[in-house]
């Protein structure tokens, strides 16, 4: 008898094929984490989730502009900005509507008092000024990456044009040497040209003068 034996870590849900042979196309939903947590997409990817799961039976997600805010707390751990409550009613004013009139003060026509007003606003330059400032980090550590990438390029570029130069400097003796050689050669052939010209008589002279 065989018997098969698996990792102790080894699943078979784990494994993609399992679940792309078990469900059809319009039964399945496959979602990356980069695209989960990506900063642009990852809103979107959290809505075709939300909807996804909305179709299974007896699950009541939450409202579809809602689920943004809820994957920049969950996932980003940003901080929730939440809207303006509607205006307590009387009984619940009687009940203790002093204390929430208190947390979130408001005006007598049911809009946002002055300062709750002026928290929000407060609130949106905060975090408009750390996106600017993480912005400006973001762009201060590219522009280092590329000149650090600059100069390991104008190292190599230099390294490189340092070993041509010590390829070349053999070359150059060599034909330098081959030179003076040359030059060398042409000096004694004038010298034994010189030699030879004063070793012949000289038959236009009369010895008889």
């Amino acid at each position: 008898k065989k018997s098969l034996i698996f990792d102790s870590h080894y699943h078979p849900t784990t494994n993609v094929s399992y679940w792309m042979d078990r469900y059809t196309p319009e039964n399945r939903l496959v979602i990356t984490y980069e695209g989960l947590t990506d900063d642009l997409i990852g809103g979107e990817v959290t809505k075709s989730l939300a909807r996804f799961l909305g179709e299974a039976e007896g699950v009541n997600p939450i409202a579809e502009e809602s689920v943004p805010c809820v994957w920049g707390v969950v996932v980003k751990n940003k901080q929730p900005t939440l809207p303006p409550g509607p205006a307590p009613k009387p009984d619940q004013a009687a009940a203790g509507g002093a204390e929430a009139e208190q947390q979130k003060p408001q005006s007598h026509d049911g809009q946002p008092s002055a300062d709750q007003q002026a928290m929000e606003q407060q609130q949106m330059q905060e975090q408009q000024e750390s996106e600017q400032q993480q912005g400006m980090q973001e762009q201060q550590a590219m522009e280092q990456q590329q000149q650090e990438q600059q100069m390991q390029e104008q190292q190599a570029m230099e390294q490189q044009q340092q070993q041509q130069q010590q390829l070349q400097e053999p070359q150059m003796q060599d034909q330098q040497a081959m030179e003076q050689q040359q030059q060398q050669q042409y000096q004694e052939q004038q010298q034994l040209q010189q030699q030879q010209q004063q070793q012949q008589p000289d038959f236009n002279s009369n010895p008889f003068a």
